[in-house]
């Protein structure tokens, strides 16, 4: 079960470990330089139905098809049954594989909207996503959801069981409430009570994973189909090789001084690559920071990351951190 091979409605997958949908980090770049740690599936950041509706050509920012089909999926966050038909079939049109539905997302500009977890609070609006979707596209069909708005309205297990009704294919589940965010730790009972409730179908568990006995820990306790990294994997994108060797009963070290820092090229590589130098670099000094983490004299290092502008810069800047640590 651990780390293993996924197969759901005819497609295969290497391996059960996939990464979340997230806005403004699993863009094109980053899941090409995730590709280095072979996760066994990812997603888009999300998109938003009502400006893809109405721009099509959007999608291609987000995604490019049918090459990245085989690995990636598209997350769609909205709330009109009838543009997710359209979208839906448009996409199939294009080679999709896996379509995602956000009915998680918690952020109050997303919630004003009435999207993302505010969905949680309208099962039969759900059901008529649901279904829309699942009549338009014949590919994977999925829906992340919370527990439900707040805690005096846990209603993950409904809105579970629509989506089993309507034929989507698995459910990811982050098991806090849209009022709580990430206020508190991630309620992995109510994953187990899930898995419980729908043995035969596919449950993939997310929330509060950033080590590799995290991992292990919950995915025994609750006994998903799969896990589905969002921060831990965002901050350290070598988790997934991490994760693997240590399921298999190995201990793996943190990745050394040198290959962080080759990591952190590699990736800015591929951000330059698809968004030009300038605003590849200035995307990158946030993971940069997030790369360096617990590293000597780490808060004397992130002082330079304002002023990268350049490739140039950013090879001074690693020349900087190894003399640093040549002299500690």
């Amino acid at each position: 079960m651990y780390a293993s091979p996924f197969f759901v409605k005819g497609f295969s997958f290497e391996s059960n470990i996939f990464m979340a949908p997230l806005a403004g980090i699993t863009d094109k770049a980053f899941r090409a330089f995730l590709r280095c740690f072979k996760p066994g599936f990812m997603f888009t950041e999300m998109v938003p139905l009502p400006a893809l509706f109405h721009r099509a050509s959007l999608l291609e920012d987000y995604i490019d098809l049918p090459v990245e089909a085989k690995d990636t999926g598209i997350q769609i966050i909205g709330n009109n049954p009838e543009w997710f038909e359209g979208i839906a079939i448009e996409l199939e049109k294009r080679g999709l594989k896996w379509l995602d539905i956000n009915c998680g997302c918690s952020v109050p500009k997303v919630l004003k909207q009435k999207h993302g977890a505010y969905l949680m609070r309208e099962p039969e609006r759900c059901r008529q996503i649901f279904r829309a979707i699942r009549n338009s596209f014949s590919g994977i069909c999925s829906v992340k959801i919370r527990a439900g708005w707040d805690r005096s309205s846990l209603n993950y297990l409904r809105i579970s069981e629509i989506a089993f009704e309507e034929g989507l294919d698995v459910v990811f589940f982050h098991p806090r409430t849209a009022r709580e965010r990430f206020s508190s730790p991630a309620e992995w009972q109510w994953v187990k009570n899930l898995k419980m409730a729908f043995p035969q179908k596919y449950i993939f568990g997310n929330g509060d994973l950033f080590t590799e006995e995290d991992v292990q820990q919950k995915w025994q306790y609750s006994e998903v189909n799969g896990m589905l990294l969002a921060r831990g994997a965002m901050k350290a994108p070598w988790f997934f090789s991490c994760i693997r060797r240590y399921l298999r009963g190995e201990n793996p070290p943190p990745p050394s001084l040198q290959q962080r820092l080759e990591y952190l090229m590699v990736h800015m590589d591929c951000l330059i690559e698809k968004k030009g130098e300038r605003k590849g670099v200035k995307e990158m000094r946030k993971f940069m920071g997030w790369y360096l983490s617990g590293m000597y004299g780490v808060k004397k290092l992130r002082r330079y990351l304002p002023g990268m502008k350049t490739r140039k810069d950013v090879v001074r800047f690693i020349q900087i951190v190894y003399n640093m640590h040549l002299i500690s």
